[in-house]
């Protein structure tokens, strides 16, 4: 990085003593020369002490040279300082106008790679991405990283016995240049060996399959980092410790070994929570993570709140690669209760799971059979086979308070008479959340979800397939699913279509503490003439680690409008 220096006057902040304050007074450069100055010079390590003042002029005396050997890294070779120190009753000041002189710049970068690694790709790109280039001022910092980067690549891919031969940073200070000379002996690049896995809970023919890379590829870093990563995120270990066993290496074959610590295997979770559409909630989980040598594991986990209630059980097992694939057998049931609407759902069925990066994708084949009744009607019943297709899309930075987020669903099901189904249709069902940061203190979160049901019989898709809007996580200013068609009795029946947009705006004021307004529309329906309800409002957010706690107050634009307070705790995305 090229820094540029000017020279107004700096002025060091004061050392308070109780018998004799100390006051540095440093001019002719700029703040950040300055506080370099300042790290180097022995009068400012004094905070603390009462020195005498023989001590203070022996510092004093001292303060030039270690003024010139704080610019010399930076490329002043040819520093003038002048001095003056004051006593003005108990306090001593001490001022020193620098001169930093011209300043030293790069007239000649030689880097030469020797032997095997002279043609390697990714050392060519460390030599051509050198910090420091002709014509550039000198600072030693930036040729100290850069021969310890390009030494750093070297044994990250695989020349292990890599060393300068020839290491030289040469400083003329008189024709003001300098030039660097680098000549590194790369030796033969090293090849991953046999990789011994140290564990007892699955099978060894199960855990060599997470190995990333096959015995005999060229030796790299990131390939072993790979297999840490695979087998921390297989949820079978507690820890994993990768590494190589170079004692061992026979000819230019490096063995790997891998010891590793077993996960609990029996993994237990409990909340609580709280929202406006739900009221007060509570969740219960079990997860036995490794059942058998096949590293097969299963989960159940229940919630209820005062308008749904549901169980479910999980058992899934690994299959080829198991860093990406798995095989799940699920089932479950739900029961819920909104207004004047109730269903209870049994589901079944199976699915293959792949993820590839912070994509996952699922090929599902459920089997649903739902009882519903929507107020005084007759209670209806469905049986379902639905074929499905998933795709989930999750990234962000993972700070407290989210600076970039990224979060994806979409899903296309449906079912067929010809298929065991009561029903022929198809829903699509897509929907989205972004989080970005606009300034230090401020960021923009957009969401938007959407959805269609294809068929001919919408009466007779079941109540849990169906569509509705409004609630905290829909249009804020309406109550819980109220928004949709309904039926002559006043009762939301739920709609062929979904559309819902949401556009907020949070600034943070205090700590963890943020202010937020915002923008709702969307509504459920069965054409497109229907209008889209619109709400806007305000709203404070508090980030916990586990957490944010949100409390909205939103306006309904409606020609009689209304207002509602929204409360809920959740993750961001």
């Amino acid at each position: 990085m090229t820094m540029a220096w000017g020279s107004p006057a700096y002025s060091a902040p004061l050392i308070k003593k109780k018998e004799e304050p100390v006051r540095i007074v440093i001019t002719g450069v700029n703040d950040a020369l300055g506080k370099q100055i300042e790290l180097m010079l022995s009068l400012k390590q004094l905070a603390g002490e009462h020195p005498t003042q023989s001590r203070l002029r022996r510092l004093y005396a001292r303060a030039p040279q270690e003024i010139r050997q704080a610019l010399r890294p930076f490329g002043y070779y040819d520093v003038r300082v002048t001095s003056r120190m004051q006593r003005k009753k108990e306090r001593f000041v001490f001022r020193f106008h620098v001169d930093p002189g011209p300043r030293i710049h790069m007239s000649r970068i030689a880097i030469i790679l020797k032997g095997p690694g002279g043609h390697d790709e990714q050392l060519l790109k460390a030599k051509n991405a050198f910090p420091l280039k002709r014509s550039d001022p000198l600072e030693h910092a930036r040729y100290d990283q850069g021969k310890e980067t390009l030494l750093d690549t070297a044994i990250q891919e695989g020349y292990l016995d890599a060393a300068y031969t020839v290491s030289r940073l040469e400083v003329d200070p008189l024709k003001q240049r300098a030039s660097v000379r680098l000549e590194m002996r790369t030796g033969k690049r090293y090849r991953l060996g046999p990789v011994t896995i140290k564990q007892t809970i699955i099978k060894p023919s199960l855990v060599q399959q997470y190995i990333p890379f096959q015995t005999g590829d060229p030796y790299q870093i990131r390939k072993l980092l790979d297999l840490k990563y695979a087998l921390d995120d297989s949820g079978y270990f507690s820890s994993v410790t990768v590494a190589p066993a170079r004692k061992q290496t026979q000819g230019d074959t490096v063995p790997i070994l891998v010891t590793t610590e077993p996960a609990k295997r029996n993994l237990y979770t409990a909340g609580i929570g709280f929202g406006t559409d739900s009221g007060p909630r509570g969740s219960l989980g079990w997860q036995n993570r490794y059942l058998n040598k096949k590293g097969h594991t299963f989960r159940v986990d229940g919630a209820t709140s005062l308008i749904d209630t549901h169980l479910t059980a999980d058992y899934r097992i690994p299959i080829p690669p198991p860093t990406t694939d798995s095989l799940s057998f699920n089932g479950g049931m739900q029961q819920q209760d909104v207004d004047e609407r109730k269903s209870l759902k049994s589901t079944a069925g199976i699915g293959l799971l792949r993820s590839s990066g912070a994509w996952q994708r699922s090929l599902r084949l459920n089997y649903e059979y739902e009882r519903y009744r929507i107020g005084d009607q007759e209670q209806e019943h469905s049986t379902l086979l639905l074929p499905g297709l998933g795709w989930s899309y999750n990234d962000s930075d993972q700070a407290l308070i989210m600076r970039h987020g990224l979060h994806i669903d979409m899903d296309i099901r449906g079912s067929t008479k010809w298929l065991a189904s009561d029903l022929d249709f198809l829903r699509l069902y897509a929907r989205a959340k972004w989080i970005q940061g606009l300034w230090p203190e401020g960021r923009v979160l957009l969401r938007a979800e959407s959805g269609a049901n294809l068929t001919s019989k919408l009466n007779q898709v079941p109540l849990s397939q169906r569509f509705f809007a409004g609630g905290d996580q829909s249009v804020r200013g309406f109550d819980y699913q109220k928004l949709g068609p309904k039926d002559d009795d006043g009762n939301v029946t739920g709609g062929r279509y979904l559309m819902v947009g949401s556009a907020e705006f949070e600034q943070r004021v205090w700590n963890k503490l943020g202010v937020a307004a915002f923008f709702d529309m969307g509504n459920a329906f069965n054409t497109f003439d229907e209008p889209l309800k619109r709400a806007a409002g305000g709203g404070l957010r508090f980030h916990t680690p586990v957490g944010v706690a949100r409390i909205d107050v939103a306006r309904t634009i409606e020609t009689r409008p209304s207002w509602r307070v929204h409360i809920t705790f959740g993750p961001d995305l």
